[in-house]
């Protein structure tokens, strides 16, 4: 039986534990995690040309073609054949997160993406580009300090395009004196309002517009042996030193916006706005403010070192409680789930993977889809609503006749929980079911499966 650090370990930090991993897990819960972290930093760093910068540069030579010749068809092919490749990717991706021995790595790494939230509802163009922002902005800097993802994320041609900064031109700059185009405010104003400071965070309109101006020219190449990457467009970038929260940034091109973003990381507001979101997800919808003030005082010390950070975080007296006030969502259910029929001998089929994409999208988390800036939520009154339970016990239907279950649910369930997590009535439901079918539904739709 899991013990009580293991379940905290396996759900808090990760997707669930199996039968499989439950030995290992119960052994060190604090060392299974940290030797995650560990393997993630010892990673070899390569410098490589972006993935993105190819697939962009294709889509955008594909399109030039499109508009000379003016074929509607070859548009409609273009679009399928990008929605495609989304279709592709994020069945990857489950699978990549299903499969993976560092659970810890891949839950930062969601949290993360989700906080740089970017969404294919701007248009079919993202759809072929959505999963390398993860892959290059993300998924590098989830060890580093704060201001590398930050940056990494802000310059990414995904995000540029997502927010609107590729267009966004200095009035007072070459091209801006040229064209009758403006400055676009809405990357400028989500990075003030939800990537660093928070909504709460003191800043004002002035300050939307100063950072709008010091990002002028972020843009991306399209065209040569750059194509598709990130670039600097002097002829778009407003001209002049700029203030932010009082702060005064010189003029000096690229590194003025550079400078803002590096300031913005390390500044108290965002160091309290990001790490109540953290104990948030890892510990409740209402964290403790000892924890958001220990993790703050981190932040601080450290300079946004995220490495320290989630070493204070793994410290935290709130993170190990026994009271699993977080409900799954959906997302987490669903890839919850599919650890549970995950093993050696039976991995996840492509078509289980597709299984789980159509689900996702049938409860409106497909990935990267958000509908605002701000993300998917990551509260209960979100996501545990009357209708979205019944949604969860007609997908466990459906569920637990998907997956190959190599143990009965109600060996499962007895090893999974603590004794003390799992109830008498669920588990004499399971015990009384009628069918193996229907103890996979009851275990899969019982409210302890639901928390985390």
């Amino acid at each position: 039986m899991l013990k009580h650090k293991a379940h905290v370990a396996a759900n808090r930090f990760g997707y669930g534990a199996s039968i499989e991993n439950i030995a290992h897990i119960n052994d060190s819960p604090e060392n299974w995690l940290q030797a995650q972290l560990r393997a993630e930093k010892n990673k070899p760093i390569s410098k490589y040309k972006p993935e993105s910068a190819s697939v962009i540069q294709h889509y955008h030579q594909e399109n030039i073609k499109m508009s000379r010749s003016g074929k509607s068809d070859a548009r409609k092919k273009m679009r399928e054949t990008m929605r495609q490749r989304y279709v592709s990717d994020m069945q990857n991706r489950i699978l990549r997160v299903v499969e993976s021995d560092h659970p810890f790595i891949e839950r930062l790494t969601q949290f993360w993406s989700n906080h740089f939230a970017i969404s294919i509802r701007k248009g079919s163009k993202l759809h072929g580009f959505v999963n390398f922002f993860e892959t290059e902005a993300i998924r590098p800097n989830i060890l580093n300090n704060f201001s590398d993802m930050l940056i990494a994320s802000t310059q990414h041609p995904c995000m540029l395009f997502y927010l609107d900064n590729l267009n966004s031109i200095g009035p007072k700059s070459f091209a801006g004196k040229r064209r009758d185009v403006g400055l676009n405010e809405n990357l400028a104003r989500e990075i003030l309002e939800l990537h660093t400071l928070g909504v709460q965070g003191g800043y004002r309109q002035r300050d939307v517009e100063s950072l709008a101006r010091m990002i002028t020219g972020w843009t991306m190449s399209p065209e040569g042996e750059k194509a598709g990457e990130f670039s600097f467009n002097k002829r778009q970038h407003e001209p002049g030193a700029q203030t932010l929260l009082s702060k005064r940034f010189a003029n000096g091109g690229v590194e003025q916006g550079v400078k803002a973003l590096e300031f913005l990381a390390i500044h108290p507001a965002t160091a309290r706005h990001l790490s109540f979101k953290l104990a948030r997800h890892f510990i409740a919808d209402d964290p403790p403010q000892v924890a958001v003030d220990a993790l703050t005082a981190t932040w601080i010390r450290t300079n946004g070192n995220l490495q320290q950070v989630y070493q204070t975080l793994l410290a935290l007296p709130a993170v190990w409680d026994k009271r699993f006030s977080k409900i799954k969502t959906p997302y987490d259910y669903l890839i919850s789930t599919a650890k549970l029929a995950h093993s050696a001998a039976d991995k996840i089929s492509d078509d289980q993977a597709k299984f789980l994409l159509e689900s996702l999208k049938h409860f409106g988390w497909l990935p990267f889809s958000a509908s605002s800036p701000e993300g998917f939520p990551d509260t209960a009154v979100e996501v545990s609503g009357p209708d979205d339970m019944l949604r969860r016990t007609q997908w466990a239907l459906a569920a637990s006749g998907k997956f190959s279950w190599r143990y009965p649910a109600s060996v499962v369930a007895e090893t999974i929980f603590t004794a003390d997590l799992l109830s008498h009535n669920t588990k004499k439901l399971i015990m009384a079911s009628a069918t193996p079918q229907e103890a996979w539904v009851l275990l899969l739709a019982s409210p302890e499966f639901q928390r985390r």
